[in-house]
């Protein structure tokens, strides 16, 4: 998982930002960088407003806070002859009321907490007693399914399309795809991180496929998708693949994100999405 570092600043120098006019100092600012996790999609979209409502939820307690969407900062990477350039995208959130000294450390705890979480989710995986590490997708697919009967394609035209999300195997699991379908349909599937197994047992996911063995065609296994459900219809396009449904890609992403962590240091758009933080609390604050 990306890292997630703590940057706190002291200043003595008071916060003077565009819009405060007429307003009292405010007593802290954060600068959340969602590495290069572009929340507008290139400024072609509002600030999301799940990203808003997580922060305020999350940072409730202290008062009330101010939300600003930054500019990306550029980041430049010398390649031969070229330049790449990829962007860090910010935002900024402005803390209006006084905060004393132990509202500023539990902020910075608050941070420290999402670090942590990100760093450390328990990410073991065990499969008819083979054991291996969880890396998840930081994206969600739509799958879509042509149905048959007797060999016979039914329902031509539209197919049901699954909100999907990769898992990768760290190292690779040992057995062939008989071996996992087998241990999905006998219950020897464990996720070391409880509630993932919680949902797993609640089956709010499901592997992709099962209990269908040919899916899973190597003798290792180096990934299998979790299937949230289907998420509405696509048309196909042959070997083109499939157009699903305007709009399937945002629910799939929402539909996964309510499952909580870990997915949603990858997927949707809440605080989990932060990966650095600078804190600036007012000297008078």
């Amino acid at each position: 998982m990306p890292s997630l570092s703590m940057r706190t600043a002291y200043t003595a120098i008071a916060i003077s930002l565009a819009g405060l006019a007429g307003c009292s100092q405010p007593s802290a600012t954060a600068v959340l960088d969602f590495g290069e996790h572009d929340p507008l999609s290139h400024g072609m979209r509002d600030f999301p407003q799940s990203l808003r409502d997580s922060i305020h939820e999350r940072l409730h307690e202290f008062g009330k806070v101010r939300i600003e969407s930054m500019a990306p900062k550029k980041i430049r990477h010398p390649k031969g002859d070229v330049t790449v350039i990829t962007h860090r995208y910010r935002a900024r959130v402005v803390f209006l009321d006084e905060l004393d000294a132990s509202q500023r450390q539990r902020i910075r705890e608050t941070f420290d907490a999402l670090q942590a979480a990100r760093q450390n989710w328990p990410d073991g995986f065990v499969a008819h007693g083979d054991a291996t590490h969880l890396r998840a997708s930081d994206q969600a697919s739509l799958v879509y399914r042509k149905h048959y009967r007797y060999g016979i394609e039914s329902n031509p035209g539209d197919y049901p399309t699954h909100c999907t999300v990769r898992l990768n195997f760290e190292p690779p699991l040992t057995g062939d795809s008989a071996a996992f379908a087998a241990a999905v349909q006998h219950d020897q599937i464990r996720f070391e991180y409880e509630p993932l197994q919680q949902a797993y047992e609640a089956g709010r996911f499901e592997f992709f496929g099962q209990p269908k063995s040919n899916l899973f065609s190597s003798s290792e296994l180096h990934y299998v998708r979790l299937d949230f459900g289907v998420i509405g219809q696509a048309i196909d396009l042959g070997s083109h693949g499939g157009m699903a449904e305007r709009g399937s890609t945002e629910k799939c992403n929402n539909r996964i994100a309510k499952l909580g962590r870990p997915f949603t240091f990858n997927i949707g758009w809440t605080i989990d999405r932060v990966r650095d933080v600078a804190l600036d609390f007012a000297a008078a604050g």
